[in-house]
């Protein structure tokens, strides 16, 4: 059974440069081959759409965002009530560390038990992998 992988938005943005570095490179290389199956909630759709604007302007967004999801398979996932309500409690917790999206996406990513990959340096020292 593959590796279930979040990417966060960092992570996939790293993949739109020119010249990824090659921890980035291994993780798209491994989601293409069916080796990771990877994951983001819709919302984080909006964000990449906003980076991708600003750095390659608003005619390339829709190509860019559905190829990205094509060629990888990515599956966008709807956040549910129960998840949004468990992100808020996450958030309530840590509120000066956590951003809602952030709550969103951590708490997604331990009720399904996935490895979770962020470029953020704060969430990586409250919340180091195990």
């Amino acid at each position: 059974m593959s590796r279930k992988i979040y990417l966060d938005t960092g992570v996939i943005m790293l993949n739109f440069v020119s010249e990824p570095i090659e921890k980035i490179k291994n993780i798209f290389s491994q989601i293409h081959k069916k080796e990771a199956k990877a994951f983001i909630l819709e919302p984080a759709l909006e964000e990449i759409a906003f980076h991708l604007c600003v750095n390659y302007g608003k005619e390339k967004v829709e190509t860019y965002i559905a190829s990205f999801i094509y060629d990888y398979d990515i599956q966008c996932i709807k956040p549910e009530i129960q998840l949004i309500q468990k992100a808020g409690i996450l958030k309530c917790q840590y509120r000066s560390i956590l951003s809602y999206f952030d709550a969103l996406i951590i708490e997604y990513s331990l009720k399904n038990k996935l490895e979770f990959h962020t470029t953020e340096k704060k969430l990586r020292k409250k919340f180091p992998a195990k």
